[in-house]
């Protein structure tokens, strides 16, 4: 703690020639602690590096789901795009990082402004993926009552996203 008081002046100062702040350093890192202890010391969660990657983006790029969500609780802003475009949402899927790609999607990240990056980008996997949480989102919850003979709903169209997406498990 001592160690981050000591920084706390610093921590909207850049601190490497990139701009990374000590902030996104414990988002990429995930250390959860340190990124609350921060913020109480007046750190921005929103404080973005020369490229425009902001802490929740780091996060999201490096798989670290509850950093991402501690980042949102304190107000980071999980549709904020980097200078380039991309997002947090896009960069989570375009590494594979699914269940941080859910914790965005539920945290309100928008899924199609992320799969048109993804798609213009040639991002094939990427655009997938998002494409698929997108489709969840847009249909209603399964019943939970079995289908009746007369449904007309193919059986794919029922299944859940873990089924019809190869990258979730």
């Amino acid at each position: 703690r001592r160690l981050l008081e000591g920084v706390a002046g610093t921590a909207s100062i850049r601190e490497s020639t990139l701009g990374y702040t000590p902030v996104s350093i414990a988002a990429a890192e995930g250390h959860v602690e340190s990124i609350r202890a921060l913020v109480d010391l007046g750190a921005d969660v929103n404080a973005a590096a020369n490229d425009g990657t902001t802490p929740v983006y780091i996060a999201a790029q490096e798989g670290q789901v509850d950093a991402a969500r501690v980042l949102a609780d304190l107000g980071a802003d999980v549709n904020a795009a980097t200078n380039a475009g991309a997002t947090p949402v896009f960069v989570a899927a375009r590494y594979g990082h699914v269940e941080t790609v859910r914790l965005l999607v539920d945290l309100g990240a928008d899924v199609e402004a992320a799969t048109a990056f993804a798609t213009q980008h040639g991002q094939t996997q990427a655009a997938q993926t998002l494409r698929a949480f997108h489709r969840s989102r847009a249909q209603p919850p399964p019943s939970s009552a079995k289908p009746s003979s007369t449904d007309s709903t193919p059986p794919a169209a029922r299944r859940s996203v873990a089924t019809r997406c190869g990258n979730c498990g």
